[in-house]
C-alpha cells in the first residue's frame, strides 16, 4: 500500500520548471534584500570607525586625566558596537546560499522521490523524507484510499496539474 501510494507521488516536469522559475524569482528578491542589509551594516561600521577616529584624535589634545578616561571609555563602547555590527553583517552574509546547488538538489528530490522514499540506503533519512511529504502521519486507510494529508508542495503540484493559477496574489510558491 505504501509502495503503491509512493509510486503515484510524482511531480510533473511542468510543475518542476514552474517551481524553479518562481523560486528563483523570489530568491533574487531575497538576495537583493540581504545584499542591501549587508551594505547598510557596512556603512554603519564605517560610521562607527569614523567616530572612533574622532574620539582618538580628541584624546591627543586632552591633558585632564578624567576627560582622557572618559574618551577611552567612549572608544571601548564604540569598539563593542563595531564588533556587534560586524557580527550582524556576517550573519546576514551567511544567509547567502548557492542557489544553483539548492535548485539542483530540489529538482533531484522531485524527480527521484519514489526511489528516495522506498529504496534509499539510510532508513532514518527515508523516514525524515517520508514525514516531509505529509501533514501528519497518514493512516493505512488514507494511504489505501489515496487521501492522506499531503504537504503543501504536493498540493501545489496537484493544483498546478489541474491548471489552477498558483499565484494567489503572492509570488511565493
Amino acid at each position: 500500500t505504501i509502495t503503491n501510494f509512493v509510486k503515484q507521488m510524482k511531480f510533473s516536469e511542468k510543475f518542476i520548471t514552474h517551481f524553479q522559475f518562481r523560486f528563483l524569482k523570489n530568491w533574487k528578491i531575497r538576495m537583493e534584500q540581504i545584499n542591501t542589509d549587508s551594505m547598510d551594516w557596512e556603512q554603519f561600521i564605517i560610521g562607527l570607525r569614523d567616530q572612533r577616529k574622532v574620539v582618538s584624535e580628541r584624546i591627543k589634545t586632552l591633558s585632564y586625566s578624567p576627560l582622557i578616561q572618559e574618551a577611552e571609555s567612549e572608544i571601548e563602547g564604540i569598539d563593542q558596537k563595531i564588533v556587534d555590527a560586524q557580527a550582524e553583517r556576517n550573519k546576514k552574509e551567511r544567509e547567502e546560499v548557492d542557489v544553483q546547488l539548492l535548485m539542483k538538489t530540489a529538482k533531484y528530490y522531485m524527480e527521484h522521490l519514489g526511489i528516495l522514499l522506498l529504496e534509499g540506503d539510510d532508513p532514518f533519512k527515508r523516514a525524515i523524507l517520508f514525514s516531509l511529504a505529509f501533514n501528519g502521519l497518514p493512516t493505512y486507510e488514507e494511504l489505501r484510499n489515496g487521501t492522506p494529508r499531503l504537504s503543501p508542495l504536493f498540493k501545489l503540484n496537484e493544483a498546478f496539474n489541474r491548471g489552477e493559477n498558483l499565484s494567489g496574489g503572492t509570488d511565493g510558491v
